[in-house]
This record gives structure tokens, sequence and C-alpha cells, in this order.
């Protein structure tokens, strides 16, 4: 009778841990569903609520990215280099890999649905972001950053608005608040 009970306490305990993994993944993972800029082509990122942008996306001249990941900011944590910034995120059979990164002038950042060159003084510690870069010798020299709220304007924001002239334009010639920067007027 106790191997029986033992078998059902194991059971349970095996059927928590799955119940625990998938509230984590799919409940406190937030909204991965977005077109991503990837070596100057668009890649689908979850399930985008959207069609694929036409534009936006790089040119001849966008670098390459080795690296692309979702994860925190992190800054003057215990064990990193003091004043440097670091992303910590998950890849398959290792929690919590922290890599350190670094910014040029071409390093681009979309923070709160603006476009401009990254400046590290507007970070936030703990802002959850996509970092794509490339990867050299533990360091990630980034290409683009994206905060978490702009990742979630891309996917909701139409890729532009109709403001040819008639009598309603001016109901729909109107670029919903937040997608400043990402949708156009068509005229």
């Amino acid at each position: 009778m106790g191997t029986k009970r033992g078998a059902l306490f194991l059971g349970g305990v095996l059927l928590l841990i799955i119940v625990l993994i998938f509230i984590v993944r799919f409940v406190g993972g937030g909204s991965e569903d977005a077109w991503i800029c990837v070596n100057g082509e668009w890649a689908k990122h979850g399930n985008p609520a959207s069609s694929m942008p036409e534009s936006g996306c790089g040119s001849a001249g966008t670098p390459a990215t080795s690296f692309s990941a979702m994860g925190n900011l992190v800054k003057d944590n215990p064990g990193l280099a003091p004043g440097a910034w670091y992303l910590v995120f998950e890849k398959p059979g290792s929690p919590a890999v922290t890599i350190e990164l670094s910014f040029d002038a071409k390093s681009l950042c979309i923070l709160n649905g603006t476009v401009s060159p990254c400046r590290p003084s507007d970070f936030v510690p703990g802002e959850r972001v996509t970092v794509d870069g490339e990867e050299s010798s533990g360091t990630v020299g980034v290409v683009s950053l994206i905060d978490e709220s702009s990742t979630k304007a891309l996917s909701s924001c139409p890729e532009w608005v109709n403001c040819i002239p008639g009598p309603d334009i001016g109901t729909r010639c109107v670029v919903p608040p937040g997608c400043e920067n990402i949708t156009q007027k068509a005229y």
C-alpha cells in the first residue's frame, strides 16, 4: 500500500512541475508575437496579428546579426563588470545566461516606440528587451535593442492609415497613439 501512495505522490509532484513550467512560459513570458528585423529581413517571432511590414527593415548596408535574444537588462550586479549593461536571457539547457552588451554610434534602440541611437543612460535595469547583434568573445555588439512595449506596439500598429482626401478624412487619417514611428500615412 505504501508504494502505491508514493507513486501517486511522485505523479502529483511531476504534474505540479509541468503546470508551473507552463504558467511561467506562457503566462509570465510576456508577448513575443511580433515582426523583428534580423539580417535586414523581417522575421516572424511568435504569431503576430499584423501582416509582415513592407519597409523599415534595414538596407544593403545593415550589418548581419549572429545573436538574437529576448531578456532583461541588468547593470552593476555582483560578479559583473561595474558600469556595463548585460542581457540576462534563457536558451535551451541554460537558464539565466548573462552576456555583456556593447554599443556604438550605429546601435539603434526602439524605446517607448521611438527610434534613436542607443543611449545606455536611458535604460532601466530589469527592463525586458529584444537584442539583435554580433556576438564575439562573450560580448554582443548591439545592432538593435527593442523594449517590450515597443515590441507590443509593433505587433498592434497598422502599417498605414488612409489620408486620401474625402468627407471623413479627419476621422480616418489618425495614427494610433504609440504608433507614430511605425504607422505611415498614405496620401
